[in-house]
């Protein structure tokens, strides 16, 4: 598949239901099947752990996102409310309240009977991404309308808006540690810091050359993830944007790092999730998600570091134990 120069184009490798035939992946030493997650008629695009390890949420292009038990598998509630894919899910610092991103809303919603808190309305095309403050007073959202937006998660008013529409649609935004920073990453390979205070640019990080599938902060707050379809996941240094580490695959679209920040673990095609050491860029364990290669969208650690969730193209969402070396 050949690249192309704009947001449309980008989204359109970022939907297709992609196959890649190759070597079928074994069994790992150090990975094992916990549960797998089944419900959803459409692919999932995102999957989250809560902070108290009970359950992961899943985002899917079913319209909805459901919450289930790590322990035994079972569904616990489905979120529906939204018009069209739901492309984001994830958990307050409490565990109490979930955040979707799907149409041009991003909606609150609370854990305990899977109720509707509140809308957040404000974007004018699609968003993709929506995410808690690690105080949980603010989520910030990024949509297609080249815009990444705080709320106040109490009254549900916008706080602020950081335009980047000449860079193109915004796939992802998340808050540092500290909470008073924002990475964004967008299409054409922009990667930015920006204030979360005033919106102004603090840095950018140069190299990637598509769109942005992902943006994750170290736990210390030392360093950035970054993932892209232009088939590296990259590891920078905050305080110069120094590049650190670049990691090669198929098509990357998550990237997340595990709690004690020595690892980050990554979704691709292929129907791979692998984890890949910060300090010499080893990759130290390869999931196999799917044996058809269908690409995994979604791979993030649960708090406690024990496990990983892998979702993709197959409509199943798969938690797994893992003992990294």
């Amino acid at each position: 598949m050949q690249a192309g120069p704009s947001s449309a184009y980008d989204w359109a490798v970022w939907t297709e239901a992609k196959l890649v035939f190759g070597e079928k992946i074994g069994e790992k030493k150090g990975v094992d099947l916990h549960q797998t997650l089944s419900g959803h008629n459409s692919r999932i695009y995102s999957a989250d752990f809560s902070s108290n390890g009970r359950y992961v949420v899943t985002a899917s292009g079913d319209n909805s996102a459901k919450i289930w038990e790590v322990e035994t598998g079972n569904l616990v509630t489905t979120l529906r409310g939204h018009p069209s894919h739901v492309f984001s899910a994830r958990f307050s610092p409490n565990s109490r309240q979930v955040i979707t991103a799907g149409g041009d809303t991003a909606k609150l919603w609370k854990v305990s009977d899977g109720s509707e808190i509140r809308a957040f309305e404000g974007h004018t095309e699609k968003v993709h991404s929506a995410e808690f403050s690690p105080d949980g007073a603010v989520v910030v959202t990024g949509s297609e309308d080249g815009t990444a937006k705080l709320w106040n998660v109490q009254n549900g008013r916008e706080i602020l808006t950081i335009e980047i529409a000449k860079k193109g649609w915004v796939y992802d935004a998340a808050f540092s540690p500290n909470g008073r920073t924002l990475a964004i990453g967008a299409a054409n390979g922009l990667v930015g810091l920006w204030n979360v205070s005033n919106g102004q640019l603090i840095r950018s990080f140069d190299g990637h050359s598509r769109a942005i599938s992902s943006v994750s902060f170290s736990p210390d707050g030392r360093f950035l993830a970054t993932s892209s379809i232009d088939n590296t996941t990259r590891i920078w240094e905050i305080s110069n944007a120094k590049l650190m580490q670049t990691f090669h695959g198929e098509d990357f679209r998550e990237v997340n790092f595990s709690p004690d920040g020595k690892f980050v673990v990554t979704a691709s095609a292929g129907g791979i999730s692998q984890v890949w050491r910060v300090r010499d860029g080893k990759q130290v364990l390869t999931v196999e998600h799917s044996s058809a290669a269908l690409r995994v969208l979604s791979a993030t650690f649960s708090r406690d570091g024990g496990y990983i969730v892998t979702a993709g193209d197959d409509q199943t969402a798969k938690i797994w134990r893992i003992n990294l070396p």
